[in-house]
């Protein structure tokens, strides 16, 4: 009986290097923020890199980080409490609005007055 291999369509990860607690470099590119990781998913997607391939970050050798997809890493920042919020643009393209900087990206009303 002969046996047919499967052959995965999914594309391997990318993989990342994360250098002290604030740079990353992956497919040439370089994030050097606070959360450079999530930078890092931003910036593959603007390289035009595949946003549902999954980002392996390693120290060395040993793998300390992975993101499921680089467009959810790239949707996400972490706020001032260490928790993860949706990510926003500081500005959009030609012809819309700006975004309401007052807005929580927490998505609460932490620090508004009613």
């Amino acid at each position: 009986m002969l046996q047919q291999k499967c052959e995965s369509t999914e594309e391997a990860p990318v993989r990342a290097e994360l250098f002290g607690s604030n740079r990353c470099t992956a497919e040439g590119l370089v994030a050097c923020t606070p959360s450079p990781v999530l930078a890092m998913c931003r910036m593959l997607l603007a390289a035009g890199i595949d946003g549902r391939r999954r980002l392996d970050a390693y120290r060395g050798a040993t793998l300390c980080l992975t993101v499921s997809s680089i467009a959810y890493g790239a949707s996400l920042v972490v706020d001032g409490a260490s928790r993860f919020a949706r990510w926003k643009p500081l500005f959009r393209s030609e012809g819309t609005a700006p975004i309401d900087e007052s807005d929580d990206p927490a998505g609460g009303a932490a620090g508004h007055a009613e």
